[in-house]
């Protein structure tokens, strides 16, 4: 088993997300902070701005969708919270540039409390093979919930990956 789906069955995201196959990892660096590999646990302090995402997915020339989804042990396991989503994101060199993609939801810094920690997932997806695939139609579902009041939305991942036809190429799961 690689070691990002060892971080994913043991941190519990398998149960949030469903069966997927994940080759790649993501690692994540928060401003002034060391860089975080799957499963760690984080404690951010004030995040305004997005983190900086890395992975060693040779995903180059593609444009894949970027989402930053939040579960807490209080909410039921179908029941996320959306901190940040963006469409078209490229790779390169390792370095997962969301600034250069579409920003359907901006990022909003995790919720960090120390009596009841939650689980912060970064997903990497790109459409399957088979699915047909409509950018336009997910940049327009999620930016549709996301509304404007500034507050991450409920969404079921599992429901989202499987109703828009999305695998995880590159994942990451932190504690915090």
């Amino acid at each position: 088993m690689p070691h990002i789906m060892q971080a994913l069955v043991e941190n519990g995201v398998i149960d949030l997300l469903g069966h997927i196959e994940v080759q790649h990892k993501l690692m994540v660096q928060f401003p002034g902070a060391p860089l975080l590999e799957p499963g760690q646990a984080f404690l951010p302090g004030p995040t305004p701005a997005p983190p900086l995402i890395f992975t060693e997915f040779d995903g180059t020339g593609n444009h894949y969708l970027l989402i930053m989804v939040a579960q807490h042990p209080s909410q039921p396991p179908d029941s996320q919270f959306c901190h940040w989503a963006v469409a078209g994101v490229p790779i390169s060199g390792g370095t997962v540039e969301f600034e250069q993609g579409q920003t359907i939801s901006p990022y909003k810094p995790p919720r960090i409390d120390e009596d009841n920690p939650g689980r912060y997932v970064f997903l990497l997806l790109n459409p399957k093979p088979s699915a047909v695939f409509n950018l336009g139609g997910i940049i327009a579902e999620l930016g549709g919930m996301m509304g404007h009041t500034g507050a991450p939305v409920k969404l079921n991942t599992r429901q989202f990956l499987q109703g828009k036809g999305l695998e995880v190429v590159a994942a990451t799961v932190l504690l915090g």
